[in-house]
């Protein structure tokens, strides 16, 4: 089986932090590339450091290996085949192992960057919640999460659906209040209607590029 950008992006979000693994991580087609460089430098507050390590992921097999800016690596980052890649590379550094069991267009890793992005990446990790088949995003400000403020009434959670990743957002309307208990897809769409948006779609729109160093 195949390894998914989904669980790319969560690997990088274990090895490097949640706050922008999805803005890491590139698609190359035949592979991903994962730019490793500080939060700082990828939040534009820092330059970025010469000679850093990249990672290219082969996306068939999972295989990775480290990319640094020794010249024979510089003409990789233009590789189009594995081939390619083996033979500039030679033995591979690690590998992550593709999921088996999940199906979902987006997993929680990709939920807390993009939560990240839209409400800053202190506490990105906690404002994900995860109800079995949808994640619930706590938008309160910073202040009410590190208990600095009382929690503001009315405040819009996001629900994010796993298997399609399309999201609503849900006020404090009795309603929308039940629908934390629901325990199935159809229960959410009954009770929210026409989602807002999808994360999902919104992933692919960025999944082109390369993260050079």
């Amino acid at each position: 089986m195949s390894l998914t950008r989904a669980e790319v992006v969560a690997w990088a979000a274990e090895q490097y932090g949640p706050a922008h693994a999805e803005r890491r991580v590139g698609d190359a087609g035949f592979a991903f590339w994962v730019n490793t460089q500080e939060d700082a430098v990828i939040e534009g507050r820092a330059p970025a450091v010469y000679g850093g390590v990249s990672v290219v992921v082969l996306g068939r097999t999972g295989e990775f290996w480290y990319v640094g800016s020794h010249p024979d690596h510089i003409g990789l980052y233009d590789a189009t085949t594995e081939r390619q890649l083996r033979r500039g590379l030679g033995r591979r550094d690690g590998r992550i192992k593709p999921a088996t069991t999940s199906r979902d267009a987006v997993s929680r890793a990709e939920v807390v960057a993009w939560t990240a992005a839209q409400h800053g990446p202190a506490h990105a990790e906690g404002r994900v919640g995860d109800s079995g088949f949808a994640f619930w995003v706590n938008t309160q400000d910073d202040a009410v999460i590190e208990g600095r403020m009382p929690a503001t009434a009315g405040a819009v959670s996001v629900v994010v659906l796993k298997r399609t990743g399309e999201y609503w957002f849900a006020g404090s309307h009795p309603d929308h209040l039940a629908l934390r208990a629901a325990t199935g897809e159809r229960e959410l769409r009954a009770g929210l209607g026409r989602p807002a948006g999808s994360l999902a779609q919104q992933q692919k729109k960025r999944r082109r590029g390369f993260f050079r160093h």
